[in-house]
């Protein structure tokens, strides 16, 4: 039996939720991905920003002049960007599609994650028990979740 989350990978909790499905792991290195790519894509941006600023900073002796542009710098900044989105689409297809489609012949079938759980009632909470990889319940390697119940 494979579980569905796993204790002890690093978690970011107080940023992104525990992972509660099969894909959840796949989906969070999707986002860790395209935040690295996002923060490395800020700070170039920010630093061209600041060395322009340094660099061009306001001094009354120097006239305005007029430049008209660079059609190669504009298309690099067009295509480079064009390049990034679909290499993100390329590589999280794989992840999205088995999200939005977990029945599909491609992916894990159901049946292989189908187990049997013990919920437990106690006031304001249910205490989810979950066996090991034997399938029985009552013995040691058992583990119990308060308030969390995780259906493949």
């Amino acid at each position: 039996m494979t579980l569905l989350f796993d204790d002890r990978l690093p978690t970011w909790e107080w940023w992104i939720l525990p992972q509660c499905s099969s894909f959840g792991y796949s989906i969070d290195n999707l986002f860790y991905w395209i935040f690295a790519i996002t923060m490395v894509t800020f700070v170039a941006v920010e630093g061209v920003l600041l060395w322009f600023c340094l660099k061009y900073k306001r001094d009354p002796n120097r006239k305005a002049i007029y430049i008209h542009g660079s059609h190669k710098l504009e298309v690099a900044w067009t295509i480079i960007p064009t390049f990034i989105f679909v290499a993100i689409g390329i590589f999280s297809n794989e992840t999205w599609g088995w999200a939005k489609n977990p029945t599909s012949s491609l992916y894990p079938k159901a049946s292989d994650f189908q187990t049997t759980i013990r919920i437990t009632a106690q006031q304001f909470q249910w205490n989810v028990t979950y066996p090991s990889t034997d399938s029985k319940f009552d013995t040691d390697d058992d583990f119990t979740k308060n308030r969390q119940l995780v259906i493949p």
